[in-house]
């Protein structure tokens, strides 16, 4: 899976299980909790999808502290490598 691929799976997830769905895809400055109304258990829950789509998959506990959909996406690559 290219980077660009795994970004855009990155981001397809993040608004399959956003709690706010009405608006455009989001974009790398989306916010997790203002623009998608994650909340602490939200991102809990995207973190399982997260590892579910990537086997192998280590979150590590800062991804909980993640603010936008950039940050979700570099912390998915770093876990990858």
């Amino acid at each position: 899976m290219t980077e660009a691929e795994i970004r855009r799976t990155v981001r397809t997830l993040v608004l399959d299980a956003a709690p706010i769905k009405n608006g455009p895809p989001p974009e790398p400055s989306t916010t997790l909790g203002g623009d998608l109304g994650y909340d602490s258990l939200g991102k809990e829950e995207l973190v399982a999808l997260l590892e579910q789509e990537f086997p192998g998959l280590s979150v590590p506990d800062e991804a909980f502290e993640a603010e936008t959909v950039a940050e979700v996406e570099s912390l998915v690559l770093d876990g990858l490598r």
